[in-house]
């Protein structure tokens, strides 16, 4: 976090996410383009203050790629209400697939009926 990065014009899209300095303890908010997969920025925590200053700082973002937080969403929304928000890959993939296994699970007393075939 400490090595500075080159100054780059900011990206129409971006993602932004949590990870842990020190899991359950420490957390940091990664922001990169979206197109490139750069790193723009680490900010130093996750929160929603935070968050929404640096996407004051950096007028010109028109999508954020998120995950389900609630804290992101409402930093996006407070910057700029104009940002169109999107659901990133793995949490819609994720999501999908829990979906399925739910939907899966319920059904699962049906396999074991047999099913009776024409002659």
């Amino acid at each position: 976090m400490r090595i500075p990065l080159p100054d780059r014009p900011t990206p129409v899209a971006v993602g932004i996410d949590e990870f842990a300095l020190l899991k359950g303890h420490n957390y940091a908010t990664i922001i990169i383009d979206a197109d490139s997969g750069q790193r723009i920025e680490v900010l130093p925590d996750r929160k929603t203050d935070t968050v929404t200053r640096w996407l004051r700082e950096h007028p010109g973002i028109r999508i954020m790629c998120r995950d389900g937080s609630g804290g992101f969403a409402q930093a996006t929304a407070t910057a700029d209400p104009e940002i169109v928000q999107v659901s990133d890959r793995w949490h819609l993939w994720h999501g999908l697939a829990q979906a399925v296994l739910k939907e899966v699970g319920a059904h699962a007393s049906c396999w074991g009926k047999s099913r009776s075939t024409p002659d």
